[in-house]
């Protein structure tokens, strides 16, 4: 393309952002928050789009997004290597899951709550549920546990003898 070289330095001009956004219909989703790929069109046809708000010309238009799964495969290896790319969950898995695991959960922890029947603030429930909820999680990694403890455990030492001073 004529205009690669141009556009290389300008990639390159700035430092960059690589994110990684996980949603049903994702690109298409994302490339409609960027707008058209020439900003100028964009102030015109979209004007609250990223391009046509940070976007300086035809080009140079401030953000990429990609235009379809595979490519977006592909920008993802690239920018992140190590990434294990796992199929995104379809919106019946989802619902499936939530209704399995999440949903009885849930019922235990509201009908607890109504047992409890905390009241001392405005949030005081949604404290209690929160708490609740953390205690009662199946998933809770015990590696977060280890670390608290130890972090508990450095914090009682003077600070001269943490490690990382």
């Amino acid at each position: 393309m004529p205009y690669f070289e141009t556009l290389i330095r300008f990639m390159i001009s700035r430092s960059i952002h690589c994110m990684v956004l996980v949603k049903d219909n994702c690109c298409r989703a994302f490339r409609a928050l960027l707008g058209p790929k020439d900003s100028n069109r964009a102030r015109r046809e979209a004007p609250q789009t990223i391009r046509a708000l940070y976007g300086t010309d035809g080009r140079m238009n401030a953000v990429h997004g990609s235009d379809t799964v595979k490519e977006a495969e592909w920008e993802i290896k690239f920018f992140f290597p190590t990434v294990i790319l796992e199929p995104y969950p379809s919106s019946q898995d989802a619902a499936s899951y939530f209704k399995e695991h999440v949903q009885p959960l849930l019922l235990k922890g509201l009908t607890a709550l109504a047992k409890a029947k905390p009241a001392s603030e405005p949030n005081a429930a949604v404290r209690w549920l929160a708490h609740w909820l953390h205690d009662h999680n199946p998933r809770l990694p015990l590696v977060c546990i280890c670390v608290e403890k130890q972090f508990e455990a450095l914090k009682e030492m003077p600070i001269k003898k943490f490690p990382f001073y």
